[in-house]
């Protein structure tokens, strides 16, 4: 998933930096080479830090590069599906449960959360670029605006947007309570913007194996936001996203 692969670059800093684990360029070039490896374009830069400044004192080296960082009014990601759903990672799989499917095209799902939407009122996922193609048909903007899988009209007002969403919460789905996080962490849909609900929803998703909670809430210990400043629970909960397995 992307936040596995943020947490691997994060991760990576924190070795570079000793912030939360003892300092080691070893370990630093071992977690950027994994994240290189997912094609993820900052990796490329910590490993030209670490050619550039092996050997060198921390009097003579140059500034690492900047974690990467998800919370805050600022750092807001850009919104890529529709106010009717919201991209999420798709549920953690058990060895012998069935990998998730695009509710369109029954393709597996993409471990890439950008590349997903997911329906607040079913709780189903389908491709982005499906999606795409059902909105650039001729099909009539009546059935264009429902979910595509329970056909149910997708919500116009914020409001509604957020009834749906917190069933799901309520429900206890990590997917739920990981988006309703962000969205009060950055104060979307109407929310008042607070850290400290985002770090408690956090929490109960890092509870149930979510690998894009684990990075969000290692970010918010990292910056202290919502919860005690740790970086050292930060590197912990890095950790245990860039960990998680494909299964």
């Amino acid at each position: 998933e992307q936040g596995k692969v943020e947490a691997m670059i994060n991760l990576g800093l924190c070795y570079i930096k000793g912030q939360g684990v003892d300092k080691s360029h070893e370990l630093a070039r071992e977690w950027c080479i994994k994240a290189a490896n997912e094609g993820e374009p900052k990796a490329f830069e910590c490993l030209k830090w670490l050619d550039e400044n092996e050997g060198k004192s921390t009097t003579t080296s140059s500034s690492p590069p900047r974690q990467s960082k998800k919370e805050g009014d600022n750092d807001k990601k850009e919104t890529t599906t529709k106010q009717s759903s919201t991209a999420a990672s798709p549920s953690p799989q058990q060895h012998d449960e069935e990998p998730d499917v695009c509710c369109i095209c029954l393709d597996e799902l993409s471990k890439d959360v950008n590349k997903l939407m997911r329906f607040t009122c079913c709780g189903k996922t389908c491709c982005l670029g499906c999606d795409k193609n059902v909105m650039k048909s001729t099909m009539p903007d009546d059935l264009k605006n429902r979910c595509h899988q329970c056909r149910k009209p997708i919500p116009t007002t914020d409001k509604g947007q957020i009834e749906q969403l917190r069933e799901w919460v309520d429900k206890g789905e990590a997917w739920a309570q990981t988006t309703m996080a962000e969205w009060y962490r950055d104060g979307q849909y109407g929310l008042k913007q607070s850290y400290v609900m985002a770090a408690m929803l956090f929490e109960k998703a890092v509870a149930q194996g979510d690998p894009e909670a684990m990075y969000d809430l290692g970010c918010l210990y990292d910056t202290g936001r919502g919860v005690d400043q740790s970086f050292k629970k930060a590197a912990e909960l890095f950790t245990m996203a860039a960990e998680q397995e494909d299964v």
